[in-house]
């Protein structure tokens, strides 16, 4: 069972952070690859957003690391050997 509150107290621990939830029939979650529920949730503080079916599953900073690690990779690669 889909517990709200937890979301709730997710959201009143930071004031950026935002949860959407959509309920009904033709709402596909990518998460679970099912249809009927989808839980999107946001920090606006770290511009990151993720896709969740409960609150456990939330790690937006570790998202928002991994992608700057992929960026900086490829910077990296990108201007390695270039001297200025």
């Amino acid at each position: 069972m889909l517990d709200l509150n937890k979301f709730i107290e997710w959201v009143e621990e930071k004031s950026t952070r935002s949860v959407s939830i959509e309920i009904g029939e033709g709402v596909y979650n990518p998460v679970n690859n099912d249809w009927g529920i989808k839980i999107w949730v946001y920090d606006t503080d770290i511009c990151e957003g993720q896709h969740v079916m409960s609150v456990d599953e939330i790690n937006l900073e570790g998202k928002k690391e991994r992608q700057e690690k992929e960026q900086y990779e490829r910077l990296k690669a990108k201007f390695e050997g270039v001297i200025t």
